[in-house]
């Protein structure tokens, strides 16, 4: 099986077009607040519409950012007055869209904000109440299935079947550390990074070294977290949820601690 975290990491670069065109994602309906997922188990009826009321629907989601044949990114960019003329060579109308998504190009109309797709799962949607300047919540699982979690207290006639396996990992005797801590883990040591890197801007003289070298050791926890994901999620299916953060903003980040550690060489 090919190694999961290198998977994440080149399907959800934004600097490589290539690879991004298979990122596997998705987002909350903005009526209903339900999962767009890409699984037998979560798959429902979605409907993307634009401020000009065309829609297109989609009842199978494959979890790539496909709506009825309309690429997600694609339709955000003319919906901001982007064309094929507005092209690099090589480029692609859905990498304008995720720049426009991201915050690294500003919409057409100037005076007025980011226009972004409408995600609803009521076919009969009143596009014209809808405010196109707020955007669809993302989903941190990717479109993928996640089992529901269960609190300490919870109501008997729900109990969940008990398992050899949910019991050991209650008693804590499974081998190594579970998939869900690490990631969970990773996600706040994430956190933590753009925190730190968010104020090393702002700040100046002894303050500014102390959070270079926060970043720097927070750069390498993350690297660690990674590797024992690594060694965890090796031989399972690759369709196994991580609570990763949305592997898009992990790549913006990345690219910003380096080139704050590469600065400060």
């Amino acid at each position: 099986m090919a190694n999961y975290l290198n998977f994440t990491k080149a399907v959800f670069n934004p600097y490589n077009p290539k690879v991004l065109n298979e990122g596997q994602f998705s987002w909350f309906t903005q009526d209903s607040e339900e999962q767009i997922g890409s699984e037998r188990m979560n798959t429902i009826d979605v409907w993307m519409y634009d401020n000009e009321g065309n829609s297109w629907y989609e009842k199978e989601y494959m979890g790539y950012g496909v709506f009825g044949g309309m690429d997600y990114y694609e339709l955000l960019a003319k919906m901001n007055g982007y064309s094929e003329e507005d092209l690099k060579k090589g480029q692609e109308m859905r990498n304008l869209g995720i720049d426009l998504a991201f915050k690294k190009l500003k919409t057409k109309d100037k005076g007025r904000k980011v226009l972004f797709p409408a995600l609803v799962a009521n076919g009969k949607y009143n596009w014209k109440r809808h405010d196109f300047t707020e955007e669809a919540e993302s989903d941190p699982n990717q479109s993928w299935y996640q089992e529901p979690e269960y609190d300490e207290f919870y109501d008997e006639s729900k109990k969940p079947e008990l398992t050899w396996e949910g019991l050991k990992e209650s008693l804590g005797l499974n081998e190594g550390r579970s998939i869900n801590k690490i990631s969970k883990d990773h996600a706040a040591t994430v956190l933590a990074m753009a925190n730190t890197a968010k104020e090393w801007k702002a700040a100046e003289g002894d303050r500014k070294t102390e959070l270079l070298d926060k970043l720097r050791g927070l750069n390498k926890d993350k690297a660690e977290l990674e590797k024992e994901l690594d060694d965890a999620v090796a031989g399972k299916d690759r369709n196994l949820q991580l609570s990763l953060e949305e592997a898009e903003d992990l790549a913006y980040l990345e690219k910003e601690v380096n080139e704050i550690l590469n600065e400060e060489k």
